[in-house]
């Protein structure tokens, strides 16, 4: 019987391109092969992506006591959310803008 899960972060401090860099890495992969990927990035971005697999894989361990060679990442959804505005003081009394972008992400599970 297949099972299925999911787990998200609504506010990350990441631009969707870094994101979706990493993310055609991890999709219809197993978990434990991401989680031995996830070992070797020393990446701030990598951190954020264990703990959201991670959660995800807990859950469905302790809901319908699986194994993490049954887990696979099914797929990865990433949106845009609104940007952090901050102001950057130069010289001669000339601002510029900053855009610190935020991101969405969610990773849907799949349980063969």
């Amino acid at each position: 019987m297949v099972k299925y899960s999911f787990s998200s972060s609504n506010l990350v401090r990441f631009s969707i391109k870094k994101l979706r860099r990493i993310t055609s890495l991890f999709k219809n992969q197993s978990c434990k092969k991401i989680f031995f990927l996830l070992m070797f990035y020393p990446s701030k971005v990598f951190k954020t992506f264990y703990k959201l697999i991670n959660d995800g894989v807990s859950n469905l361990k302790n809901k319908y006591k699986l194994e993490e060679s049954n887990i696979y990442v099914s797929d990865i959804i990433l949106e845009k959310k609104s940007f952090f505005k901050r102001l950057d003081y130069k010289a001669r009394g000339q601002v510029s803008k900053i855009l610190k972008p935020n991101s969405k992400i969610k990773i849907n599970f799949i349980a063969l």
